[in-house]
């Protein structure tokens, strides 16, 4: 039985290959799934995307701009802290 949230995930890097973003992170482990966070400023949180237990996801067909970038984990008990934040800049 699961008693608190899991930690933050860790080592979050992204990549950008043309207009896909790539994100890879950390495990912290008692998770059920991961949500990637984005906003438009530092610490800003303008939506969010869950992308289900894998660690490593490719997000296609982003627009051009730059993003700040956090992943938070999941349990049956809640949400983790936000990982490191990344600045992603897609030309």
């Amino acid at each position: 039985v699961l008693v608190r949230s899991p930690f933050a995930p860790g080592a979050l890097v992204a990549g950008v290959a043309g207009a896909t973003v790539t994100l890879t992170w950390a495990n912290p482990g008692d998770t059920t799934d991961f949500e990637v966070e984005y906003g438009f400023a530092s610490g800003q949180r303008a939506g969010a995307i869950r992308v289900g237990a894998a660690t490593a996801v490719a997000i296609p067909n982003v627009p051009p701009g730059t993003y700040y970038v956090r992943v938070t984990a999941h349990n049956e008990v809640g949400p983790s802290p936000a990982s490191n934040e990344v600045r992603v800049v897609v030309q």
